[in-house]
């Protein structure tokens, strides 16, 4: 008996040291193949793929101008419409700003604010605001209410969607492509008894003022403040491509000649000049880029 016993013994012995020398083992081997991997991948990045990169690199960038260039004319040219008699404008560098006394502190503040954010990528020296006493001094103008006080403020009767919370109108214009007066009116509850409230009340009066500035709707699959219908809109802030037609539309800068004489010149780019939209975009991304 005492030989089966020390046979047993030795077996259970001899199988821990296999254990023991198999996980050892294993683990150098996982080890080795990590730093292996890691190895290709580095020379991956440095090396052979840099051929390809380039490639990819331009397949992306014909990509973005695409992109960028389909978003500055739907929201510049608003493409969908140009058969209604909708054309581009855009307000004069000063632009005065009239509020009514039923806009709130609390929403002064986010135009306020958004002023602000706009003056970050377009210098006051090529778009300014200031806020004035009256409707008369005012090319921008904006109140808060419902049918009845638009009739009595602007003096014109509206009947909005019931789903509507607000509406920028165009008074008349100044020249080919800029506006002399925008009027921008909203309303707290829509005639669905639907509450403006939270991030959307930051997000309407964002998208009218931008409305009023010249930027039209943007009804396609990739985000904008400028999506036709509020709760299409998951953010309140302007995208870059938003930031960019807005841009392009007053930027009197190194976008070519075309750009720096919008007044006279830009009616000219929605039938027959589609290249020069392109070329403007592409000097623009190359310009942030």
């Amino acid at each position: 008996r005492t030989p089966d016993v020390l046979c047993v013994k030795s077996n259970l012995l001899a199988c821990f040291i296999s254990k023991k020398i198999l996980s050892f083992l294993m683990k150098k081997y996982i080890i080795t193949l990590f730093l292996l991997a890691n190895i290709l991948q580095l020379s991956s990045c440095s090396g052979s793929s840099s051929t390809s990169s380039d490639e990819d690199g331009e397949i992306d960038r014909n990509a973005l101008i695409e992109s960028y260039t389909t978003h500055f004319k739907d929201l510049v040219f608003d493409n969908e419409n140009v058969a209604n008699g909708i054309r581009p404008y855009k307000q004069k560098k000063d632009v005065k700003v009239f509020l009514h006394s039923s806009v709130s502190a609390e929403d002064k503040a986010i135009i306020d604010v958004f002023f602000t954010e706009i003056n970050a990528f377009i210098p006051t020296d090529i778009l300014a605001f200031s806020y004035v006493q009256s409707l008369e001094e005012s090319t921008i103008s904006i109140i808060n209410g419902g049918v009845a006080l638009v009739k009595e403020v602007y003096g014109k009767d509206i009947s909005p969607p019931e789903g509507r919370f607000g509406a920028a109108q165009p008074e008349d214009f100044d020249g080919e492509c800029q506006r002399k007066k925008s009027q921008i009116w909203y309303r707290d509850v829509n005639g669905l008894g639907s509450e403006l409230t939270g991030k959307y009340r930051v997000i309407l009066l964002k998208h009218e003022i931008l409305h009023a500035l010249g930027l039209h709707h943007f009804d396609r699959s990739t985000q904008s403040i400028m999506k036709p219908y509020i709760n299409q809109i998951s953010s309140s802030s302007m995208t870059e491509k938003d930031k960019m037609a807005l841009t392009l539309l007053y930027y009197n800068g190194p976008f070519g000649e075309v750009a720096a004489n919008l007044d006279c010149q830009f009616y000219e780019l929605q039938n027959n000049e589609e290249q020069i939209i392109v070329n403007i975009v592409t000097n623009y991304l190359n310009s942030i880029l």
